[in-house]
């Protein structure tokens, strides 16, 4: 992929960026062993002989009954859907917009209060984009007419709207991970729309995002490319066998690093002072964990053109053998 393109991608993951990012990282808290409690000793006034203990079986019983563990309850995410369309003062239609608004329901309410915390960000940059492409499309309208116009229209003369969406789905919920994935349609009157895919993984444990470093070993992101490198070349070959054209771009290889992105890396990470430019953009994590993979991301322009749409990278938790963190691992 040309520099040019690549810095289209760079500026596409930038506006798409507003899940997961801003948050501070911390370990996951070391696993404690239980001990036993050190009480004092009673006093001369409140040692008393202690009572024998009683032989009738039905006391026995009433002694042995255990209550029952409560049983646990996955995070439960509902989306709410939001119509955020914006018009003209003659009720003309600027900005086609609606999104969801994931809400957290979990048992510990201060671990539920840090992850929905977490996906309200997704909120703020998408109403941040809604207002920008209101602005502008409002510009647009208003310069109908005029002789360098940027305004589309259709055929019958009438204005066609910028459009913005935002959907989400849960693609695992458990006693260890929440992964949600987010999907962004955008259209500004170019040649086409575009698309964009991010996602937001927590350990429910402790509300923390799950970046490289919690997944797996020092090297899980190295042998996260290796695997997904022979995944790509397992599509381009059934692709090709099924009478279709590769989808990938021929030095698609030398990017495999843009699609293997936990929510740390920035432009500078991945660019260099090249294609860096004031202060550094975080990008959003380009992987989620369902039931039986860690799945990785290529957006439209990554590592295949816009016709090709969007790519997943299935790689099963076998796979990357001991460099992944059992913990994150579905217990069948």
């Amino acid at each position: 992929m040309n520099k040019f393109l690549a810095l289209l991608l760079a500026l596409a993951m930038s506006l798409a960026l507003v899940a997961c990012a801003g948050r501070t990282q911390t370990d996951a808290p070391a696993t404690s062993s239980l001990s036993g409690s050190v009480s004092e000793a009673p006093t001369e006034s409140s040692q008393e002989e202690a009572p024998e203990a009683s032989t009738d079986p039905a006391d026995q019983s009433e002694a042995s009954v255990q209550p029952e563990e409560e049983a646990f309850v996955p995070a439960q995410v509902v989306f709410r859907q939001v119509d955020a369309s914006a018009f003209a003062e003659d009720d003309v239609m600027l900005l086609n917009c609606s999104y969801v608004e994931p809400v957290v329901t979990m048992a510990d309410s201060e671990i539920q209060q840090k992850i929905q915390q977490s996906l309200d960000e997704v909120l703020y940059g998408v109403k941040d984009l809604r207002d920008f492409y209101t602005e502008s499309s409002q510009e647009e309208y208003d310069s109908m007419g005029e002789e360098e116009s940027f305004a589309l229209v259709d055929e019958n003369g009438n204005y066609v709207p910028y459009f913005l969406s935002l959907e989400g789905r849960v693609a695992r919920s458990d006693e260890t991970v929440l992964s949600v994935v987010f999907d962004e349609q955008m259209y500004t009157h170019g040649a086409h729309g575009q698309t964009q895919r991010f996602c937001c993984n927590y350990d429910v444990r402790t509300g923390e995002i799950i970046t490289f470093a919690q997944l797996g070993k020092e090297n899980f992101r190295s042998v996260a490319a290796e695997l997904v490198l022979a995944k790509s070349e397992e599509i381009a070959a059934q692709r090709i066998q099924d009478g279709e054209m590769n989808p990938f771009y021929p030095d698609y290889q030398e990017n495999i690093r843009l699609v293997i992105l936990d929510g740390t890396e920035t432009d500078f990470d991945l660019w260099g002072e090249e294609f860096t430019q004031g202060a550094p953009i975080t990008f959003a994590p380009t992987y989620y964990l369902s039931e039986e993979h860690v799945v990785f991301i290529s957006t439209e322009y990554t590592l295949q053109p816009y016709a090709a749409g969007t790519i997943e990278f299935e790689i099963p938790y076998a796979d990357f053998g001991d460099v992944l963190n059992p913990e994150y691992v579905p217990q069948s």
